[in-house]
């Protein structure tokens, strides 16, 4: 199964993206600098979708996804 790290996913442009992503068999990973965002996101989407808060900062400052 191909898989797709989305962020911004929480809500506009970025949600849309994570729900068609989810629709063409992609494993959505739904980021978001709001965590509670992107974990009523990825609930929506379900079938495994997961969400996790996307720090913004310098190369120091992003979280490991994977």
């Amino acid at each position: 199964m191909p898989a797709a790290v989305v962020t911004g996913a929480g809500s506009g442009l970025g949600r849309a993206i994570a729900h068609e992503l989810a629709g063409r068999g992609f494993q959505v990973e739904v980021t978001d600098v709001d965590p509670e965002a992107a974990a009523r996101v990825a609930a929506g989407i379900g079938g495994g979708a997961t969400a996790s808060r996307l720090v913004r900062g310098g190369a120091g400052g992003w979280p490991p996804l994977a």
